[in-house]
């Protein structure tokens, strides 16, 4: 059986990952002159995307990745952010 403890730190591993996997692809979109920050947030449920240099307060977009691994998430965050993103 799994303590608290140990699942706790598990998902913190997992938050580490994917918070990587969305570095990851910062630098992905650079290349095509593209901007962003990605932050996992909300106890890695929730993805925080802000465009560079704009006023990050107002103008930011959330995407909902509750329960996905890391392909799934950047599926996720690709797909409800497309518009804004592309």
């Amino acid at each position: 059986m799994i303590s608290l403890q140990e699942l706790q730190e598990m998902r913190e591993r997992d938050n580490a990952h994917k918070q990587e996997a969305l570095n990851l692809l910062t630098v992905a979109l650079t290349f095509d002159d593209k901007f962003f920050k990605f932050q996992l947030i909300n106890d890695g449920n929730t993805v925080k995307i802000t465009e560079a240099g704009n006023d990050e307060e107002n103008n930011f977009l959330l995407c909902n990745v509750a329960g996905d691994n890391i392909p799934a998430m950047l599926y996720d965050v690709l797909k409800q952010g497309r518009a804004w993103l592309f």
